[in-house]
């Protein structure tokens, strides 16, 4: 079950990346395919408010898919701005998982990852972390 301290944390980080990428879809030329990406994300965060608000724990855990995948998406996306805001997000997650004793804000199972599994899911997300990082850089200093 995800607290209302998370339910709240969850709607000001979403809040704040819709506002973002209001701002990035309205004022800059995007390609088509990051115009579906934007769409798409509007369109889960819009699921993510209603499954929030009336605590429907079952679309939640299909919305916490949708945000690995629109975050695996990251190499796929044309945007600079977008792949930036995508990479505060991933250090959001990883900060939270850090303050929140190893476990996701989205949780509705009350998962914990400790042990190797947990060393294991930290590399992976760390890793992916930094490839993107490193590929951000090399696209600036193309750009």
């Amino acid at each position: 079950m995800i607290t209302q301290q998370n339910k709240i944390k969850l709607i000001f980080i979403t809040a704040c990346i819709d506002l973002i990428l209001f701002h990035i879809y309205w004022n800059q030329k995007l390609t088509k395919t990051d115009e579906i990406y934007v769409q798409s994300i509007f369109l889960i965060h819009f699921l993510l408010y209603i499954s929030l608000w009336f605590s429907f724990y079952k679309l939640i855990d299909i919305l916490h898919v949708c945000l690995f995948l629109s975050i695996l998406c990251f190499f796929f996306i044309d945007s600079f701005k977008i792949q930036v805001l995508l990479l505060g997000l991933m250090f959001t997650i990883q900060l939270l998982w850090m303050w929140e004793d190893n476990q996701c804000i989205m949780n509705t199972k009350g998962t914990v990852f400790h042990g190797v599994a947990g060393k294991i899911f930290h590399t992976l997300k760390f890793s992916y972390f930094t490839l993107s990082c490193i590929y951000l850089g090399k696209k600036l200093k193309v750009d």
